[in-house]
């Protein structure tokens, strides 16, 4: 009887023992991603996206434009790295500017000269 005992106390130590191990040891799969150093992924700008493809670019520049007009922010042109697509989109945020705050001086700021004599029109 004390020898049954024994046994079965044993056994039972035996069986919480393996299932101690199989609980702590990782998976497979879950070693693989431990093992793995993997960079977390970010989006790509607009033009990151263009691969050299001009029309893309020209694409990628009207959106800048179309933002930099919308939060009137003139620092948001120098995300254009084409020099008339920037220098329009510095004119047009100045013309924004100038229009909405009644600031004809602003106007002398724009390059395109439509643009400007619309702005000296509408800022008065």
């Amino acid at each position: 009887m004390k020898n049954i005992r024994v046994i079965i106390t044993i056994a039972i130590l035996i069986i919480a023992f393996i299932l101690i191990i199989l609980i702590k040891t990782p998976s497979p799969k879950e070693q693989f991603n431990q093992e793995v150093n993997v960079p977390p992924l970010r989006n790509l700008t607009c033009l990151e996206t263009c691969d050299g493809s001009k029309a893309c670019i020209e694409q990628c520049n009207t959106i800048i434009i179309n933002q930099a007009v919308l939060l009137k922010d003139l620092n948001k042109c120098n995300e254009i790295e084409d020099e008339v697509s920037n220098n329009l989109c510095r004119d047009k945020v100045t013309f924004t500017l100038a229009v909405l705050n009644k600031d004809i001086a602003r106007c002398n700021n724009i390059i395109n000269i439509e643009l400007k004599d619309l702005c000296n029109n509408l800022a008065k």
